[in-house]
């Protein structure tokens, strides 16, 4: 959506503004593969999904990845070669305590990291 980049935002958006945000940026990018739709019905069907998901998520923490999928995955391709070397601190590689050392190096959770080694190659996994 041009002029909107919430990549720039530095502090937390409240979540009302998280909503209005989705619904913006949704309506924008319905309205724009599918113009048959027109803004207003773009932004009506946006609102249907907001409203569904603060139907079923209201009240619950949610946890929205800062990385799209193109940086996930690179970052996970490099977990995955990192983990079937040994550490810098002599812990060897492919074992749970290289595992948790990459968990804690990444800043994520060991049982993200099981999930990322596990989708890996069979030769790479945990």
């Amino acid at each position: 959506m041009a002029g909107h980049d919430l990549s720039m935002h530095t502090t937390a958006i409240r979540p009302p503004g998280f909503i209005s945000s989705l619904i913006a940026i949704g309506a924008a990018r319905l309205a724009a593969r599918l113009p048959m739709l027109g803004s207003d019905q773009a932004a009506a069907v946006m609102a249907e999904v907001a409203d569904d998901l603060c139907a079923n998520f209201g009240r619950t923490e949610l946890y929205i990845p800062a990385r799209c999928a193109d940086e996930r995955e690179a970052r996970n391709a490099g977990i995955c070669a990192q983990y079937a070397e040994d550490g810098p601190d002599g812990v060897r590689g492919m074992t749970a305590e290289r595992a948790a050392q990459l968990a804690k190096n990444h800043r994520l959770s060991v049982r993200q990291m099981r999930t990322i080694l596990s989708r890996a190659k069979p030769e790479t996994q945990a």
